[in-house]
């Protein structure tokens, strides 16, 4: 089987039952029962008072009528006191079982309210009690926030009772910080852990593993940020080291020159990111330096003596060294120098040996004193369990941070200095079974999967479009490769930005093909779905279908890797994601695992078989983000000119193959895009990091969706225009929880006037059970590209309990009360569905098809 067997498996360190609120919530029927009851009655005794009075004409029973039409019962029962001597009447029977009825609605609804209160009370008292016992919670709030410290002492300490508003605000963050530890797999800290799984037969996939081990790693862009500060004002740097220029352009306008040049900047905000801004700048240059660039190519070096010469040394050294200051901070030129980024500690070990050679000796003891300390205060931190010494050390580690943002003026959130993993340490296993059984139809929907992908769209347009420009002949990557790069890419965009856009016109008879079978597959799956009163539809016919109408051609020319992030219930296979896989998000965890994949002969054939075999090149940039990081590389190593440093570590040639030597060949028969090596093979490239491709340099990013297909990145409740969709699934595997548009029922869920926390609470309650929904739900937002609003970009998904008290104020405060503006339009109630077991648990799976072999040999070979 195409699988990949290195295995993870991310697991939450703290039980579902945490958040669990055990509330009854039948008095809610018996409320509702007790009204049903009661509205008969009260219809039954206003027709008997409205026939009494017709006989009687008495004003009294009019009055009567009136205040039980009106619900005014402490008047109704002033009034029954004039039937004293005459109870046995009919009219006086029939008031007195109503208000017996009504006394008794009063009763459930004084103890519903009671039970509230306790239930409040409860939860409250349950998340102090997780706060006290459980220290990993309390150290991943100071994570997040530092100075949540007193809020949550206050909080901890101050009796119930006592709590004020102040309090109370601090609510909202514990409860979702709580359910983020118990139901999101996202590693993080040692509340999500990572482990590796090994495929097994007999076996259970929920057991549960206690023992872990903590890895911390300082963030790259703070150590590329403080590095380069110091060198980059080092004129000893300056005048030492080497530069180069990023892709660029020079013209002349009316005597003047102007340089147009790639620009990579540096963004403060960015902690993730070093260098992160990308865009087109262009600044006037005087003419000996327009002649100095156009007299070097980009592979060129430039010197400091360069620059003095071209001036014929008439600037003095100073100013010279304030011009070249001021280019390398707006990205024209390249320092060439790079650093070891097989793991935080070589890093750091590197860029102290390196800024020696480069610094005067102040600078560099200033610099390796604030790395120092920074490493063993960060390393401190993890270390130590108790949360009292880790709110002293996050303390410390802040005034270290302040000095160096008075001697720098470099300001880092001391929440984003280190990254820390739990590492599972016992082997983890994986049912081999329920791998068997499933393999299949992963396979197939991996191959459905291309009807969707927009990789496999650029990958064909841009193979159509390097044909007609060589006609057929080899090319080089050059300056038209380029300019038809981005204009294809450009184009499209639109691909990546709406899942069911369709090219009008399309020249490319694959892109035709592909957009006419996704657009069909939509308006039948709507079909399907439409009207439909079936919580569940199983959609694997329709599917099948569907991957039978791709060409063989197709299919046989993509190389597909896909990584599932699924879950194990029952029989049922919950897919939580679809991304390209190429171990992206494996790769941050690889060099806890280094034994694993250095050893393992099953791992060892799969790197061969699929890497190797296919020629595939690495590109190992990592652009300051760890989660790009890894000291485990396949054989063949790339980069490209103008964007990264691995081209200046010293073993660099030795190691890397330029992109821009190889070839491009495109194939006369399936125009697909090909480069090719030295030997005339057919060359790969793949990036094993998990920055997303639009974090990447643009030229990267296009470049790598070249050679990536596999990814589901829609969900398939999203193709449907309806409010109400149904859970979708491909046989056993569920690939869509159940939605419900939050919208349809927002009317419904915001506070009504003059309505108490209580009685809002009551409503709500008693409108999920008359509507028959569940009442534990995640609430989700649509990542619509078009929708350019960082809100619902960055909305992480909310577990809401509405039987929870503090959940629902959560929902009603932060989410309905603010469902007027048209975003919360992309807003939706997803169904609770997770894996069964009593640990949140998730695996990521990797299936993959080499170029070449079609699907239905690889189903034929099992």
């Amino acid at each position: 089987m195409n699988i990949n067997p290195f295995i993870l498996v991310r697991e939450n360190s703290l039980e579902k039952k945490s958040i669990d609120v055990t509330m009854d919530n039948s008095i809610y029927i018996q409320i509702q029962r007790s009204r049903l009851v009661i509205t008969k009655l009260k219809d039954e005794i206003i027709k008997k008072l409205e026939l009494f009075y017709k006989a009687e004409k008495d004003g009294v029973i009019l009055e009567i009528k009136r205040n039980i039409y009106n619900d005014k019962i402490h008047k109704v029962n002033l009034n029954i006191e004039l039937f004293h001597g005459k109870e046995t009447t009919p009219v006086y029977v029939s008031l007195s079982a109503y208000l017996g009825k009504y006394q008794e609605l009063e009763s459930l609804e004084h103890e519903a309210e009671n039970r509230y209160n306790r239930q409040l009370n409860k939860f409250r008292q349950s998340m102090i009690k997780l706060l006290i016992d459980k220290e990993e919670i309390l150290s991943g709030l100071l994570m997040i926030n530092p100075d949540i410290y007193y809020k949550l002492e206050a909080y901890i300490n101050t009796p119930l009772d006592l709590h004020k508003s102040k309090n109370r605000k601090l609510e909202s963050t514990l409860y979702k910080f709580i359910s983020r530890a118990v139901l999101k797999t996202s590693p993080f800290l040692s509340i999500t852990n990572v482990g590796m799984a090994k495929a097994q037969t007999n076996t259970k996939n929920s057991t549960h593993h206690e023992n872990f081990s903590k890895h911390i790693s300082l963030n790259y862009t703070f150590l590329y940020r403080l590095a380069f500060y110091y060198l980059i004002n080092s004129n000893l740097f300056l005048r030492t080291i080497d530069f180069y220029l990023p892709p660029y352009s020079i013209r002349q306008e009316e005597g003047s020159f102007y340089i147009s040049f790639l620009s990579r900047k540096d963004l403060p905000t960015n902690n993730k990111l070093y260098l992160p801004s990308e865009n087109l700048g262009e600044l006037k240059i005087p003419a000996i330096l327009a002649d100095l660039f156009e007299s070097k190519d980009m592979d060129n070096n430039l010197t400091f003596e360069d620059f003095m010469g071209a001036f014929d040394h008439k600037i003095s050294e100073e100013n010279m060294y304030q011009i070249i200051r001021k280019y390398v901070n707006i990205g024209l030129l390249i320092p060439a120098v790079g650093f070891d980024e097989g793991s935080s500690e070589l890093l750091l070990r590197d860029i102290k040996n390196t800024s020696q050679k480069y610094l005067v000796k102040d600078d560099f003891e200033k610099l390796n004193q604030f790395l120092t300390d920074i490493a063993e205060v960060s390393k401190k931190i993890s270390l130590n369990d108790k949360y009292e010494a880790k709110h002293l050390l996050h303390r410390e580690l802040a005034a270290v941070l302040l000095e160096l943002e008075h001697e720098t003026g470099i300001t880092f959130p001391a929440n984003s200095v280190f990254y820390e993993d739990g590492i599972i340490d016992e082997e983890q296993f994986i049912d081999q079974e329920k791998l068997d059984q499933s393999y299949i139809d992963f396979k197939r929907l991996q191959a459905f999967s291309l009807i969707f992908d927009a990789n496999i769209r650029l990958q064909y347009e841009m193979g159509t479009k390097l044909y007609e420009h060589s006609r057929g002949q080899e090319m080089d990557i050059d300056s038209d490769f380029f300019s038809i790069l981005f204009a294809v890419s450009k184009e499209m965009i639109p691909y990546w930005e709406d899942i069911t856009y369709m090219k009008p016109a399309a020249e490319t008879e694959e892109i035709r093909i592909l957009d006419h079978l996704k657009v069909s597959f939509i308006q039948e799956l709507r079909a399907l779905c439409l009207g439909s009163s079936q919580k569940e539809i199983d959609i694997k016919v329709l599917i099948d279908k569907y991957i039978n109408q791709i060409p063989e051609k197709i299919i046989k020319n993509a190389d597909v890797t896909s990584s599932y992030f699924v879950q194990f219930n029952g029989d049922n296979i919950i897919v939580n994601s679809a991304y390209d896989g190429h171990e992206k998000f494996k790769a941050r965890f690889m060099n806890y695992f280094t034994s694993y994949l250095s050893n393992d002969d099953k791992y060892l054939t799969f790197s061969e078989d699929y890497y190797d075999t296919q020629n595939y090149y690495e590109f190992t940039e990592s652009f300051g983000f760890n989660g790009n990081v890894k000291k485990m590389k396949l054989k063949r190593e790339c980069y490209t000119i103008g964007v990264g440093t691995k081209r200046f570590l010293p073993d660099a040639e030795r190691l890397l193959t330029k992109v821009e030597d190889f070839k491009i060949k495109i194939d006369k028969e399936n125009k697909k895009f090909r480069l090719i090596d030295m030997d005339k093979q057919t060359v790969k490239i793949c990036f094993r990091g998990s920055l997303v491709p639009t974090s990447m340099p643009g030229y990267i990013s296009v470049l790598l969706q070249l050679f990536s297909s596999g990814s589901m990145l829609f969900k398939f409740s999203e193709l449907l225009e309806q409010d109400v969709m149904p859970r979708i699934t491909y046989g056993k595997i569920v690939l869509n929880r159940q939605r419900i548009r939050l919208n349809s029922i927002g009317e419904q869920l915001k506070r009504r006037d003059g309505e108490s926390s209580y009685q809002y609470y009551r409503r709500i309650n008693m409108y999920f059970l008359e509507s028959n929904l569940k009442k534990e739900f995640f609430i989700i937002a649509k990542r619509d590209f078009q929708f350019n609003d960082s809100y619902l970009r960055d909305f992480k998904p909310l577990y809401i309990d509405i039987a929870n008290p503090i959940a629902l104020r959560i929902l009603e405060k932060e989410i309905i009360s603010k469902s007027e503006m048209e975003i919360f339009n992309n807003f939706y109630i997803e169904e609770y569905l997770s894996n069964e077991g009593d640990y949140a648990k998730e695996y990521d799976i990797e299936v993959y098809k080499k170029e070449g072999e079609g699907i239905g040999e690889q189903l034929a070979s099992l």
